[in-house]
């Protein structure tokens, strides 16, 4: 009798966990957003980058300035092995702001990876690992991790 019970509490369990790592891989990852504060008071964040992506899936993020201040440089972003601390990927961008108010603004500016990236082409990683990425704007550094995996499922 206590086999006849056993086979399908396995069972269950077994499709049970089968369920949790194909949602923590495949659902619409939880997509936190990271701020900070530049001395003259802009909030400024990162969001909208994935918690995971397959091996050579294109990287996409956000990065937004809002309140009154100056803000007198443009974000630039990098991405680090966290397990070596070294730049896996240093995204090139052109200086856009040419100079800066000495009187503060309201602002309330959104700017995407192609935005950042000049010349713009997409950020693919190619190798599995732990991975940062670190935004740096008006002195203030944000960072997000992220996870690069081997796609088994795919073709």
């Amino acid at each position: 009798m206590g086999n006849g019970i056993g086979i399908p509490v396995i069972a269950g369990l077994v499709i049970g966990i089968a369920f949790v790592l194909l949602f923590s891989f495949y659902s619409a990852p939880f997509r936190d957003i990271v701020t900070g504060t530049t001395k003259s008071g802009i909030s400024v964040s990162l969001a909208d980058l994935k918690d995971q992506h397959a091996l050579n899936e294109p990287l996409n993020f956000t990065v937004t300035a809002k309140g009154r201040g100056a803000l007198c440089d443009d974000p630039t972003a990098k991405i680090l092995n966290a397990d070596s601390g070294e730049v896996a990927y240093d995204i090139p961008h052109v200086e856009v702001i040419y100079e800066c108010l000495s009187d503060p603004v309201d602002i309330d500016i959104t700017w995407t990876l192609r935005d950042i990236m000049y010349p713009y082409s997409p950020v693919l990683i190619g190798e599995s690992g732990h991975y940062i990425l670190e935004v740096e704007l008006g002195g203030v550094v944000l960072k997000k991790d992220f996870i690069i995996y081997d796609d088994v499922l795919s073709p």
